[in-house]
C-alpha cells in the first residue's frame, strides 16, 4: 500500500515538474521529438572574445552584448539581431546581422551551423563611419520543448572591414544568451 501511494505521488511530481506531459494527452500539442524540431526563439545575452587588426600584431580582448530572435526547423536556421560590440581601438560597435544555416535535427540540442553577416555603424579613434561585418557561425540551443526557455551559446568567427579608415579586422567572440 505504501509503495502504491509513493508511486502515486511520484507520477503527480512529474506531470508537475514536466509542463506539456499532460497536453501530450489531452489533444494539445505533443512533446514529442517531431514537436521538438521545429521552434521560434527571442534571445538576450552576451559575451567576449578577441578581435586583431589586418597588419598589427595582437589580439585585443572584445566584449559583446546581443540581442535578436530566428526560428530552426528540420535542416533549417535564420536568425537577425543587434550586437554591440567594444575593443581597445573601437570603443563602440553596432551592427545589425542576419544569419541563416543548417539546424542539425537532433531533439533538445539543436547543433546550428551557418553564416551571418551584417553592418552598421562604429566609432573608431580615427573616424565615425559604417562597418561591414561577416564570417561563420557555429552553436547550438539547449531547449527541451519549442517554446521551452533555455539556453543559446554560439561562436561567430567576423571579418569587419572599415571602408572610410581602410581598416580589416578578424576576431571571434562566445555569446551566451537565455532564448524564450
Amino acid at each position: 500500500m505504501t509503495h502504491r501511494l509513493l508511486a502515486i505521488a511520484a507520477a503527480s511530481l512529474l506531470l508537475a515538474v514536466a509542463p506539456g506531459a499532460a497536453e501530450a494527452h489531452d489533444g494539445g500539442r505533443k512533446a514529442t521529438v517531431a514537436g521538438d524540431l521545429t521552434s521560434q526563439w527571442f534571445h538576450v545575452g552576451g559575451g567576449a572574445g578577441g578581435t586583431a587588426l589586418v597588419g598589427r600584431d595582437g589580439m585585443m580582448p572584445t566584449a559583446r552584448f546581443d540581442l535578436g530572435g530566428g526560428f530552426y526547423t528540420f535542416l533549417l536556421y535564420s536568425s537577425a539581431g543587434v550586437n554591440i560590440s567594444a575593443d581597445a581601438a573601437t570603443p563602440f560597435m553596432l551592427s545589425g546581422v542576419g544569419s541563416i544555416g543548417v539546424a542539425i535535427p537532433v531533439p533538445v540540442v539543436h547543433p546550428l551551423i551557418g553564416i551571418k553577416a551584417g553592418g552598421g555603424v562604429h566609432t573608431d579613434t580615427e573616424a565615425l563611419g559604417p562597418q561591414l561585418v561577416i564570417g561563420p557561425q557555429v552553436g547550438f540551443i539547449v531547449r527541451k520543448f519549442d517554446g521551452r526557455p533555455g539556453l543559446r551559446f554560439m561562436f561567430d568567427a567576423e571579418v569587419t572591414y572599415r571602408p572610410l579608415v581602410d581598416k580589416l579586422s578578424t576576431g571571434g567572440v562566445f555569446t551566451v544568451s537565455g532564448i524564450f
